[in-house]
């Protein structure tokens, strides 16, 4: 959507595919002047662009956006004028917002922190992992070189957990 100096507001839609132009989504036709932007590929696919889009409705297509059919003024109600400039209001705003925090040093300082701290959080969870997987080597190893035993922790594990849920049963 874009809207010049005396107030005048164009919105364009865009559609890909020849299903996209098909579908039931709502083509919204809101501004003065409305266009449909489409692919060359697309607009070569349809011979009777009437079937698809109102005969107001300007055709841009391709990559160099050359119009094919040249939008005709509408008129648009106050509150529709209203509503298209407060949302290019809110967009512009927000897009404001990002580049203003894109720009701020305080709002980098604070994201470089929290990258830091997540950076030691990763690091303290890694070393735990790592530490647990050295015990359970550990012990492994040693079951075996004392005992002559191949403990598979996965099977006992499974074995536990069984005999608490069959405990469980027997409480309920």
């Amino acid at each position: 959507m874009t809207m010049d100096s005396k107030g005048i507001i164009k919105c364009y839609e865009l559609k890909v595919t020849l299903q996209d132009l098909k579908s039931d989504a709502k083509k919204s036709w809101y501004g003065h002047y409305n266009y449909l932007v489409v692919s060359r590929e697309l607009y070569d696919k349809v011979s009777d662009w009437d079937k698809y889009i109102p005969k107001h409705i300007g055709i841009i297509v391709g990559e160099c956006l050359e119009s094919r059919r040249k939008a005709q003024r509408r008129e648009v109600s106050t509150e529709t004028e209203i509503m298209l400039k407060e949302s290019m209001i809110r967009s512009m705003f927000w897009k404001m917002q990002k580049y203003k925090d894109a720009q701020s040093i305080e709002k980098q300082k604070q994201l470089q922190s929290k990258i830091k701290s997540l950076e030691r959080e990763k690091e303290s969870i890694r070393e735990r992992a790592l530490k647990a997987e050295r015990i359970i080597s550990d012990y492994e190893a040693y079951k075996w070189y004392n005992d002559g035993v191949d403990i598979d922790l996965t099977a006992l594990a499974k074995e536990e957990k069984e005999k608490y849920l069959e405990s469980r049963k027997v409480l309920v």
